[in-house]
C-alpha cells in the first residue's frame, strides 16, 4: 500500500492477530483482535499494519464501519513504543483518511488523551479537529468530503 522509513503499510489479516496483540503492554487476546478483524472486515470498516522488511508488525490502525446515528468511522491508531516518532503514525493515517474518502463515512473522529501531546500534533497535522473535551479525554473528528486533501 504505502511505506514509510523501511516500513509497508498493508491491510490486516487474520494472521497479524498475534502480532497485533504483541504490540501493547500487557499483550492484548489474540483472539479478541481476530475478531475484531474480522468484525471490521465485514462491516464495512478498515484494518491496517505497518510492517518491517522482515514482517514484524509495528503499528496497526483501525477504522469501524459507519455508525448508525452520525455516519462516522471510529479511529483507532496504535505505534509500538520502540517505532515511535519514525512516520509510522502519518503512513497509517494517510492510507486511512485516503480509503476512507472513498466509502460512505462522513467523518473520521477518535478519542486522544490530552495529555497525549504528540499524538494530538498527528492528528492536527491530518487535518482532526477538537469537537468535544471530557475531564481527560478530547474527541477529534476530520469531515470528510470526497475528492479533497487531509488538512483542506
Amino acid at each position: 500500500m504505502t511505506a514509510a522509513s523501511g516500513f509497508v503499510v498493508r491491510r490486516a489479516v487474520e494472521g497479524d492477530a498475534d502480532a497485533i496483540a504483541q504490540l501493547t503492554s500487557p499483550p492484548t487476546n489474540s483472539l479478541t483482535e481476530t475478531l475484531a478483524l474480522v468484525a471490521l472486515a465485514a462491516e464495512g470498516g478498515l484494518a491496517l499494519v505497518a510492517v518491517d522488511a522482515t514482517g514484524r508488525v509495528a503499528g496497526h490502525l483501525v477504522v469501524s464501519g459507519p455508525r448508525a446515528v452520525s455516519g462516522g468511522g471510529e479511529l483507532a491508531i496504535y505505534v509500538a513504543d520502540e517505532r515511535r516518532r519514525q512516520g509510522l503514525g502519518a503512513a497509517l493515517m494517510s492510507a486511512a483518511i485516503e480509503w476512507a474518502r472513498g466509502t460512505e463515512l462522513t467523518a473520521l473522529v477518535l478519542d486522544v488523551e490530552r495529555t497525549n501531546h504528540a499524538a494530538r500534533a498527528l492528528y492536527a497535522g491530518h487535518g482532526l479537529r477538537e469537537v468535544a473535551r471530557r475531564k481527560n479525554v478530547i474527541r477529534l473528528q476530520l469531515p470528510l468530503s470526497r475528492g479533497s486533501a487531509a488538512g483542506d
